[in-house]
């Protein structure tokens, strides 16, 4: 039987996917100290964002196979949420140590490192 959740979702031009609790919290903040660091960079509400993905009829549907099909089996079975948290530590400890940086060009390669990682998620 193949389950219709899947973890993400393409519309159009948008792509959604699941990330746990701990993974978008993570992100969340991230988004909140590159719009201080870069505060001409266009403003991303990601928890706005995250909130009108979560109204979707794609997202509704996967958080209820989540809840019954597969509840109590792990999504991932590759350590694939493990490997999201280790890659979103790295772009914090980016993003902390570009906070604290004075030069500028070492301050703009750790926030490039960050954004490599938290852009495309």
């Amino acid at each position: 039987k193949v389950h219709p959740f899947f973890g993400i979702n393409i519309r159009g031009m948008q792509v959604a996917g699941y990330l746990n609790h701990d993974n978008e919290t993570q992100l969340s903040q991230q988004w909140k100290i590159l719009g201080k660091l870069l505060p001409m960079l266009a403003t991303l509400d990601f928890d706005d964002a995250t909130k009108k993905a979560k109204k979707t009829e794609w997202y509704n549907t996967a958080q209820s196979n989540l809840e019954t099909d597969f509840h109590g089996i792990p999504i991932s079975t590759f350590a694939e949420e493990e490997a999201l948290s280790i890659i979103l530590m790295f772009s914090r400890l980016c993003l902390k140590l570009a906070n604290l940086e004075k030069d500028e060009w070492k301050q703009q390669c750790l926030i490039k490192n960050a954004m490599s990682i938290v852009l495309p998620m």
